[in-house]
């Protein structure tokens, strides 16, 4: 996937992963939005972010809470890496979300350099699994296995 070009995604089957409703809202409208809905509904003073964002280390240093929503499962190193430095400084953390902090998924620059447009999906971090494996064959080994072993 890229931030270079449009998201777009084909319905295939009739649920809610993939409503034709959602295409080219990379799964905001089935996922993050009613939370975010109600959130602002209910009057909760929020910040929003993607990922990318929080490769950033300060992004959420002074939030109160962070909440992973939907089907939060590729995420770069760096990403976790400051979620935790969040969690140790105070911060609460909500996990809502699918397979939160499942895949390894390095954020990477475009092909004229900027950096964090392309994100790969990897492997699962710490296991073994068969298209992870096949991925590792044909495209190499990835910077991370698992958030513990990290480089």
């Amino acid at each position: 996937m890229s931030f270079d070009r449009p998201y777009g995604r084909e319905a295939q089957y009739t649920s809610i992963v993939n409503d034709p409703l959602s295409v080219g809202s990379g799964g905001y409208l089935t996922f993050e939005f009613p939370l975010a809905y109600w959130l602002e509904q209910q009057g909760c003073d929020v910040s929003y972010c993607s990922n990318s964002d929080m490769i950033a280390a300060d992004r959420g240093s002074k939030c109160k809470a962070f909440l992973s929503v939907g089907h939060d499962e590729y995420w770069d190193i760096r990403e976790y890496h400051n979620v935790v430095k969040m969690r140790d400084a105070g911060v609460n953390l909500l996990f809502l979300s699918g397979n939160a902090v499942c895949w390894v998924s390095p954020f990477k620059p475009s092909s004229d350099g900027r950096p964090n447009r392309v994100i790969f999906r990897g492997g699962p971090y710490g296991g073994s699994y068969r298209w992870a494996e096949e991925r590792h064959r044909l495209h190499g080994p990835f910077p991370n296995a698992a958030p513990m072993k990290a480089t």
